[in-house]
């Protein structure tokens, strides 16, 4: 008998993997849309990992070393998988395997999680009409924790965006499941992998550890947050040799003073809606059965905080993650992919709680949960795939215009410098005008300091939206060229038409020449 349970165990994660794969390349690749990405930041790491696949370094233009990214180990990863000049399927496949990943992690840690409670039956649960009496079901548990992480609106997203939630997701799990299993060295590799991959688990692995430690009596469960200082130390170390800053041109540009009321407000809109098992309550319930159970005063002593440590971690990480940074709570995936990375957590825990409830209410909780994924999902790929057409209409139209109608070493100084970089010859210059790819931008002191550069920088083209271009032909003469359209620009929740211009730059205005001291 418990070989066939073992066996059932491990055919439930085996499902898990196989349901995320299908589901993603189905998401991702097969449910119609355009070959896109629905953000132009997913061309941004791939014009990065195309210099370093050239042997130019992680250079934005050729051999200019600039820190406009924020995730180093995906730009490594994109350099070594396979890809050709449209790399969007090859991406897209890459996603949909780490989801696969996500899930059967999810779903084993799941497993080894719900395993030491197994025994913990209570005679007395069985005149308990809500409590679960009898031998906690593994397999159940397992398939559960899977199949919620495999239909995840939020982590199918971001498995096909281009962007390194995938991968980030996978290095969060993998950590996490190695803490618990006390493979402290691997918790310490992993946790710095994952710090790489993406800055906010600092604050995810810190709380997750501590209260781990704290539980366990366990000190060593804080080599994991020594593992994820290190991974920082490095990217930060590599930031200063290379730029003479600490941080990433985007920490700069994007990091802004905490603020919990706006922190709090992107979260309710933003972040907390698009979670089934929240959405539905039916995830709360098990949440609170599977921290109850845990937490019981009379439980024995085999009490080991995993399911608080858990928690804890994802709530605190999700409130760090909103206060580093400004958010609008009008920004959908732009912003909401810094939480994604988190998503798997909560679902876990979920799982856990199944085995804590009476069947008849579990089945009552869970349905909920069902209804609500089953609502969401096709909402999430319309929404992607409408996001999708703007990127293919604001970035790649005006990257395949640029290529075929300007000079090979034209100067385009531009907004959304993703896809025209990708796209165009290495012999252009592209100038990132937001200043994420560009360092001495991104740190002068004001705005005419910043026009100041672009001046000096004597771009011969600008490609920008409408309200940019206003604002820059107060400095340059602009001609316009050609103008590329998304009547339904679906990046925020009310969309609206959105333009971007190609313009030719016949001169700069006498006053700013006078000012920049321009030639």
């Amino acid at each position: 008998m418990p070989d066939a349970e073992g066996g059932a165990e491990q055919w439930a994660v085996r499902a898990s993997v196989l349901i995320a794969l299908l589901l993603a390349i189905g998401y991702g690749l097969l449910a119609g849309g355009v070959r896109e990405f629905c953000l132009d930041d997913a061309w941004i790491h791939l014009a990065y990992a195309k210099s370093l696949r050239l042997g130019e370094g992680l250079s934005y233009n050729p051999n200019d070393w600039e820190t406009g990214f924020s995730s180093p180990l995906w730009v490594v990863v994109l350099a070594a998988w396979p890809s050709d000049a449209n790399p969007v399927v090859s991406v897209k496949l890459l996603g949909a395997l780490l989801h696969a990943a996500t899930a059967g992690l999810a779903a084993t840690l799941a497993l080894e999680l719900a395993r030491p409670r197994a025994s913990e039956g209570d005679p007395s649960d069985a005149n308990r009409m809500w409590r679960r009496s009898g031998p906690i079901p593994l397999a159940s548990i397992t398939g559960f924790a899977g199949l919620l992480t495999a239909t995840s609106p939020t982590l199918l997203q971001g498995a096909s965006s281009g962007m390194e939630v995938s991968l980030s997701a996978v290095l969060l799990l993998a950590c996490v499941l190695a803490c618990v299993r006390e493979q402290w060295l691997l918790a310490a590799i992993t946790a710095g992998l994952a710090e790489l991959a993406r800055p906010e688990f600092l604050a995810f692995i810190a709380v997750f550890a501590t209260v781990l430690a704290l539980g366990r009596r366990q000190p060593r469960a804080l080599l994991a947050i020594v593992g994820a200082a290190i991974g920082l130390l490095a990217w930060v170390a590599y930031c200063q040799v290379v730029s003479g800053w600490p941080w990433p041109n985007t920490a700069y540009l994007k990091v802004g003073q905490p603020d919990l009321a706006s922190a709090s407000a992107y979260l309710q809109a933003q972040v907390l809606p698009d979670q089934p098992w929240l959405i539905g309550l039916g995830g709360v319930v098990l949440i609170a059965a599977a921290l109850v159970a845990d937490l019981a005063p009379d439980r024995d002593a085999v009490r080991r905080f995993d399911l608080l440590a858990l928690v804890a971690a994802y709530v605190l990480a999700l409130l760090a993650t909103a206060l580093s940074r400004p958010l609008d709570p009008a920004v959908l995936i732009y912003q909401s992919r810094y939480f994604a990375i988190f998503a798997a957590v909560p679902l876990v825990v979920v799982a856990l709680g199944l085995a804590r409830l009476h069947r008849v209410l579990a089945l009552v909780v869970l349905l909920p949960i069902v209804l609500v994924t089953g609502i969401a999902l096709p909402h999430a790929l319309e929404l992607q795939r409408a996001q999708e057409r703007g990127v293919a209409l604001l970035h790649g139209g005006p990257a395949r215009f640029v290529r075929r109608e300007l000079a090979s070493d034209a100067v385009i100084a531009v907004e959304g410098a993703g896809a025209l970089r990708y796209h165009t010859p290495r012999s252009m210059t592209i100038v990132d005008i937001v200043g994420l790819n560009f360092a001495e931008l991104a740190h002068a002191p004001t705005d005419a300091d910043k026009a100041c550069v672009l001046v000096h920088r004597q771009p011969g083209w600008f490609v920008l939206p409408d309200h940019i271009a206003a604002a820059l032909a107060k400095v340059f003469v602009l001609r316009p060229v050609e103008a590329f359209v998304d009547p339904h620009w679906a990046q925020i929740t009310e969309p609206r038409e959105v333009r971007v211009w190609l313009l030719a730059v016949e001169g700069v205005q006498p006053k700013w020449q006078a000012r920049c001291g321009a030639p």
